[in-house]
């Protein structure tokens, strides 16, 4: 029962993606967000003056006696917790939202890669200016694994050139093939557009190989795509991620890694 409600929550999650929030939405909560903050600056600075000022220069400033000082403290001291307790459900609303677009990015993404429509994604999605890495491992070696420009990725279709994916495999060795092998092995080896599970910040299975996403790109973002699995038989040993990675760049999920990761001896 627990799975299929896993399971029923992605689908959700997928007819949300289909139908995002009004664009301005997420802009209005930022404005109202500044908003609060600007005024519980204010508050706090009078906040400070109170704290630091004798009530005799306090009178003078304000020409108001001890009493309406004191008030004044307990008034400011409440419309700072008030205010902060705006922020606090602010904040949450926009960690919500930006959570949710997240993942609809990442949907979007493994779509596009479905589809095999490397021109969308490197105009919609790839870094700008770090490009686009492929790890065949949950490991990444930035080193070692294979780097695009958006205007490589772009013909990544067509390209049949050999390369050399990675050095980093269990084995040793290095992984020489075409984007058309590697993508068939590593990127499109199951539909990524409806998986089991989907983790947010969160590795949802691990491997004897560690993931060092939050160490490679520490001021990044990523979602798994996740397939619990498919053969009975095996108890979930044919369970297989991918994770995008992506970062924030003004208001834009640009999308820095496609890390596939799958159960290792």
């Amino acid at each position: 029962m627990k799975k299929l409600y896993l399971i029923i929550a992605v689908a959700l999650l997928l007819t949300a993606c289909t139908s995002p929030p009004a664009s301005g939405e997420l802009d209005k909560v930022k404005k109202d967000y500044e908003q609060v903050k600007t005024e519980l600056d204010k508050t706090k600075t009078v906040l400070k003056e109170l704290n630091f000022k004798s009530v005799d220069e306090l009178v003078d400033k304000y020409n108001k006696n001890s009493d309406d000082l004191e008030q004044l403290k307990v008034d400011s001291e409440k419309k700072e917790k008030e205010l902060q307790d705006q922020i606090n459900d602010m904040t949450m609303k926009l960690q919500s939202q930006s959570g949710q677009t997240l993942i609809c990015a990442a949907l979007d993404v493994a779509e596009l890669l479905k589809n095999n429509d490397y021109h969308g994604l490197s105009s919609q999605y790839v870094d700008p200016d770090k490009g686009l890495t492929f790890s065949p491992v949950p490991f990444i070696n930035l080193t070692t694994d294979k780097n695009f420009t958006p205007a490589e990725v772009a013909n990544l279709a067509t390209d049949t050139t050999v390369y050399t994916w990675t050095t980093n495999l269990p084995s040793g060795d290095p992984l020489n093939q075409t984007y058309s092998n590697y993508a068939t092995n590593y990127v499109n080896d199951h539909d990524y557009t409806e998986p089991h599970l989907i983790g947010n910040n969160y590795i949802v299975r691990t491997s004897n190989m560690i993931s060092n996403i939050q160490t490679v790109y520490p001021s990044s973002y990523f979602v798994s795509l996740h397939f619990t699995g498919f053969d009975p038989a095996v108890d979930g040993l044919d369970w297989t991620s991918l994770r995008l990675v992506f970062r924030e760049i003004s208001g834009e999920w640009k999308l820095l890694n496609i890390n596939h990761a799958h159960w290792t001896p």
